[in-house]
């Protein structure tokens, strides 16, 4: 027998397991890996649209303005309903991002049955100055809810586990556990699916991140309007909604303006269609304002596509290094153009760095990752 918190579970009965979310890569790949686990039972939380039997809808989508207002009056009601009613039937809940809905929740029901977190970065880290009060409270009820209410809290990388301590005043270690919990899709280490050879006379370079100012997609542009290579140069990027927002249509604009080959594909790709754009690009660029770390950039090392990387962005330096990614300051632009161009003339170093992120990515396939998964929740679940 499996021993719980309030007793023994049966050995012939699943582990029931209530994955609160909201629907992404990340979350939907939690699921589907855990749900293939034949000891396990699943109830995932935080769909807009049901898809599956064992998904439950906790936000409706609204139309009108006034349809909208009742919703999101309604929303705190109906999450705290369900992790009171979902407690007795789970046997551990696994909070995947923790949004206001779910951290008001933690807060008033007194839950009886383990909690892991799994932070994302955006959840726990409170930079909005222009929220200053707003931002003090929930800080507040974030912290008082990681130390009362989670039992475990799963991060990847020793950066973001060592900054989490330290913002919420951590100081039970025992709470904290490093995991490779966020899986490399089996896409990506299939390079023998995708032939395609990478062209001698033309270069791709591909930016998957979302097409929003954040993501500093028009400095990208000017970095490129310097190289000495720019006629040879094709620069990518994903419109994933195909919404064409004055961002998208301020880099069309500007691409044309300085004569920089661009092409957006508005649409979501799947990961097969990502692969075979990494695997015939050069370079796969991530200079956001900041960052925990994109899944894109080990994708893409996978597949050859050398990291360019903001510099500033102190996580990205956990897995990534001189010798594997090319780190630039991308507010300066001539500066950031020169240490480009000396990549692309250098074919061999190109191939070096290809070689050593294979051996460092090898780690995070989806059996693997189901392996740590699992491991986690029997460290909860058995405490």
């Amino acid at each position: 027998m499996i021993m719980v918190r309030g007793g023994a579970m049966p050995e012939n009965r699943k582990i029931r397991i209530c994955m609160w979310g909201t629907k992404g890569p990340f979350f939907d790949n939690h699921i589907r890996l855990l749900e293939s686990i034949e000891s396990i039972t699943i109830l995932s939380i935080g769909s807009w649209h049901r898809t599956k039997s064992y998904d439950i809808i906790a936000f409706n989508n609204a139309e009108s303005p006034i349809e909208k207002i009742f919703e999101i009056l309604k929303r705190p009601f109906r999450v705290i309903l369900l992790f009171s009613k979902l407690d007795k039937w789970c046997d551990v809940h696994i909070v995947h991002y923790m949004n206001l809905w779910y951290l008001l929740s933690l807060f008033v029901v007194p839950l009886k049955k383990p909690v892991i977190y799994i932070p994302y970065g955006t959840d726990w880290r409170y930079g909005n100055k222009n929220r200053g009060r707003i931002n003090y409270i929930r800080k507040l009820i974030f912290k008082y809810v990681v130390h009362k209410k989670i039992d475990l809290v799963v991060l990847e990388f020793h950066f973001n586990l060592r900054r989490f301590a330290e913002i919420l005043e951590l100081r039970d270690i025992e709470k904290l556990s490093l995991y490779t919990i966020f899986p490399v899709r089996n896409s990506f280490y299939k390079p023998t699916d995708y032939p395609i050879k990478k062209s001698s006379s033309c270069f791709l370079i591909f930016s998957p991140r979302a097409l929003r100012p954040f993501y500093n997609h028009d400095i990208l542009i000017d970095i490129i309007s310097m190289s000495k290579f720019r006629n040879s140069i094709v620069l990518l990027f994903i419109n994933s909604f195909g919404h064409n927002n004055k961002y998208v249509e301020n880099i069309a604009s500007k691409a044309k303006n300085l004569n920089i080959k661009v092409s957006i594909i508005n649409r979501f790709l799947s990961a097969d269609e990502m692969a075979r754009l990494f695997s015939i690009s050069e370079f796969n660029v991530n200079i956001p304002v900041d960052d925990q770390f994109g899944m894109s950039i080990m994708e893409g090392a996978l597949l050859c596509s050398i990291p360019i990387l903001n510099k500033h962005v102190k996580s990205y330096r956990e897995l990534m290094g001189q010798k594997n990614a090319i780190f630039i300051d991308p507010y300066s632009i001539e500066e950031a153009s020169k240490l480009i161009d000396s990549i692309l003339a250098n074919r061999k170093l190109h191939k070096k760095m290809c070689r050593i992120n294979r051996k460092i990515f090898r780690n995070r396939k989806e059996s693997n990752v189901v392996e740590n998964l699992t491991e986690v929740i029997f460290k909860v679940i058995e405490r």
